[in-house]
């Protein structure tokens, strides 16, 4: 059944050009409507422009308007290990205006990186820090690969 899989353009401006277009809602955090997710992502808008993590702006859109794709019928959000990464970088910042990490973006949701069992998106790397652990995709390993050359 086609009409299932069907994918929507990204509205919302802030997570337009990012390397991917189009989401199915809900989101990773339960919204129905983009109108209701970029409501939520508005409010993290002084974070992003404090810069506490380049790869930010990237994670909360691939949670509140996931990568969508007509080849599977789940919407992919982030690795977890992106999630630990923005959270390392941003939770100390939040802590110093007062808020707790949002338990909405607890990092134990995602899949721990993107391999055939789970799909999810690695993000752009956080320059500051060269991530050791970073191996090549061997041919074949992911399936992920494809659709992000």
């Amino acid at each position: 059944d086609t009409g299932e899989r069907r994918c929507d353009p990204i509205r919302i401006s802030m997570c337009q050009n990012l390397g991917y277009n189009v989401t199915k809602m809900p989101n990773l955090v339960g919204h129905e409507l983009q109108t209701d997710a970029e409501l939520q992502l508005t409010t993290f808008t002084p974070l992003i422009q404090y810069g506490c993590s380049s790869q930010l702006q990237f994670f909360l859109c691939s949670v509140y308007v996931p990568m969508c794709t007509e080849k599977i019928n789940i919407p992919i959000g982030p690795c977890g290990g992106m999630c630990l990464s923005v959270k390392r970088r941003c939770e100390p910042v939040l802590k110093e205006f007062g808020f707790a990490w949002p338990e909405s973006l607890n990092c134990s949701k995602f899949p721990p990186q993107n391999d055939h069992n789970h799909m999810c998106m690695e993000g752009p790397g956080d320059e500051e820090v060269p991530l050791p652990h970073k191996t090549p995709i061997q041919p074949g390993e992911g399936t992920l690969e494809v659709l992000f050359q």
